[in-house]
């Protein structure tokens, strides 16, 4: 797969204006309120199944695995320790699934692979220092947050982690922010219905 066209393709999803905070500089507890805002309008059902903040327990497990893990997403796990599909098909990863995910990904590394990575990525399949917190459903695959990141690139960027694609793992955000800001721009958030109206009216 081509690096640079799955970068485009994330791109060219069609965004819309939203409530709540824009371009990527809201903090976490700002973009879950318009999380839970969408999910209350479009799947009530959804709000009510978010689980609850992780333990501190949990946290400190974190922090132990990943030294480097950026402060957003413990703010984040503090919130909800994980979620459903409540972002069309995608999930994020509770605490307990982020380490085992993360335990089997570094225990399958391909040191022996050879290839070319994308700039600012480190040259692996997987890297220690990356941090499974998305999955997309049915898939294998999912999203990473970087630690570790090569020359060029910046401690928490997102990574595109597909199973099958050796060194193909291009950087689609730079942090949690322009994660959570993308999935509100773009409508990904809740289940629309058809009594649901374009988030752009919601700007008058």
């Amino acid at each position: 797969a081509d690096p640079d066209a799955a970068v485009a393709a994330e791109k060219k999803r069609p965004k819309k204006p939203g409530k709540g905070p824009k371009n990527g500089k809201g903090t976490i507890a700002q973009y879950w309120a318009a999380i839970e805002s969408v999910l209350a309008r479009r799947a009530p059902d959804d709000l009510e199944s978010l689980p609850p903040p992780a333990t501190e327990e949990e946290i400190a497990l974190v922090r132990k695995t990943f030294p480097r893990v950026p402060d957003e997403v413990i703010e984040s796990l503090r919130i909800h320790n994980g979620t459903n599909d409540v972002f069309h098909r995608h999930s994020l990863y509770s605490v307990e699934d982020i380490i085992s995910e993360w335990e089997w990904m570094k225990d399958m590394e391909d040191d022996t692979i050879d290839f070319t990575p994308c700039p600012g990525v480190q040259n692996a399949w997987f890297h220690e220092g990356w941090i499974p917190f998305m999955y997309i459903d049915g898939t294998g695959d999912g999203l990473v947050i970087d630690t570790a990141p090569a020359e060029g690139g910046v401690c928490g960027q997102i990574l595109d982690w597909a199973h099958e694609e050796a060194g193909n793992h291009p950087v689609l955000f730079k942090s949690l922010r322009e994660w959570f800001q993308d999935k509100l721009d773009s409508g990904a958030v809740g289940k629309p219905s058809d009594e649901d109206t374009d988030d752009s009216d919601d700007s008058d």
